[in-house]
């Protein structure tokens, strides 16, 4: 169904992972943008069917392009991924996509040390004593209680990969190897996964289609 309706794709994405992520949205006949100034961000929200905002791109023109996009994503109600790229190595990375998160991204992707991160900034950023009591060091249960927290859905990626949305846990196994290794492949899934938000109004559903379309099951 992403043929048929050919959903336009916003992408703000690293320079690395830019081609990657175009030929595979392009493969599955969806329409990428490829596309960072502040000028562009709100005339780009009203054209795109989703969006993809990677922190690959560290640097501040990008992150403000970010959360600008972002923001208009949320307001004309386009589903956005948000890619936690490497926060666990960067504590003003981190900040930022606890931030972002008040823009209410359809999908959080990332590695469970990612989302463990994220995890923990968010405890700390709400002070609660529920989120303080459960999280866990488990990643697929942090992951539920995350999603649960900030109302979106959380999409850890590895041999296993996860999906949580507050409620349900789904479990894929499967030989991940491949995504450390081609550049731009692990964020071109965050780009499949804003594809199939675009037509799939089901969450959880649209990530699995993603991940189909990239993993090896086991």
């Amino acid at each position: 169904f992403i043929r048929d309706q050919k959903p336009i794709v916003h992408n703000l994405v690293g320079a690395s992972a830019a081609e990657c992520t175009a030929a595979m949205l392009y493969a599955v006949g969806a329409r990428p943008i490829l596309g960072q100034g502040l000028d562009e961000a709100e005339d780009l929200a009203t054209i795109a069917s989703a969006l993809t905002a990677s922190l690959q791109m560290p640097s501040s023109d990008p992150l403000a392009s970010i959360r600008l996009s972002t923001r208009e994503a949320r307001e004309v109600e386009i589903p956005w991924v948000l890619e936690v790229h490497s926060i666990n190595h960067s504590r003003s990375r981190t900040a930022f996509a606890n931030d972002i998160l008040q823009n209410r991204p359809a999908v959080v992707k990332g590695t469970s040390t990612e989302i463990m991160t994220l995890a923990k900034q968010v405890r700390l950023a709400k002070r609660s004593v529920e989120l303080e009591t459960q999280f866990t060091e488990s990643a697929t249960e942090t992951g539920r209680l995350l999603a649960a927290a900030t109302g979106t859905v959380v999409v850890i990626t590895g041999y296993i990969s996860y999906r949580a949305d507050g409620e349900h846990t789904m479990r894929i196994d499967c030989d991940d190897a491949m995504q450390g290794r081609i550049p731009g492949l692990s964020t071109g899934l965050a780009a499949l996964m804003a594809a199939f938000l675009s037509v799939e109004r089901d969450r959880m559903t649209a990530c699995v289609y993603a991940l189909s379309m990239v993993i090896i099951t086991r």
